[in-house]
């Protein structure tokens, strides 16, 4: 499975430098929901991470979860200031790159648990008692957190409660 924009490459630098958040983010569409379009091999996941990612996807990130900046910058393990300063156009590395595929990974996972898109990121901005009272969104910024929400999703699916 991948989760790549469906119309921009890995390669290919963010137009404008996010200076337009929301027409990159709608832009760039992390979460491609259509059968077939997230099909793709982990050595060419790996390879994306290395040459990075547009900066565009942490932009569709926060506003699809309704994160904070502060938020935003703990999640991608980034200072705040850093996050989406208009201007920069690095896009992001191998660590910020896999915590964004992650995500989207775990979301599509969601969506089809819960049958919707809209439902899944509703239960992923919730704090959830199996996680402590965490959002599932943020514990997808490590792989040990991520196990705990497939898990959940997993118990969900078996007709368990999360």
């Amino acid at each position: 499975m991948m989760i790549a924009p469906t119309s921009t490459s890995f390669t290919a630098k963010p137009q404008n430098c996010l200076s337009e958040r929301e027409r990159d983010a709608t832009n760039s569409n992390i979460f491609c929901v259509g059968p077939g379009q997230c099909d793709q091999l982990e050595s060419e996941r790996i390879r994306s991470f290395e040459h990075g990612l547009p900066r565009q996807w942490a932009t569709a990130v926060q506003l699809t979860f309704s994160l904070s900046d502060a938020d935003l910058a703990d999640f991608l393990g980034v200072a705040p200031p850093d996050v989406l300063r208009p201007g920069v156009c690095k896009p992001f590395k191998s660590a910020e790159a896999e915590r964004l595929d992650r995500l989207a990974a775990i979301t599509l996972r969601a969506s089809s648990t819960f049958d919707s898109f809209e439902a899944a990121v509703r239960w992923m901005v919730s704090p959830n008692q199996a996680l402590g009272g965490i959002r599932p969104v943020m514990k997808c910024r490590t792989e040990i957190g991520a196990n705990q929400v497939r898990r959940i999703l997993q118990a969900i699916e078996w007709g368990g409660c999360a």
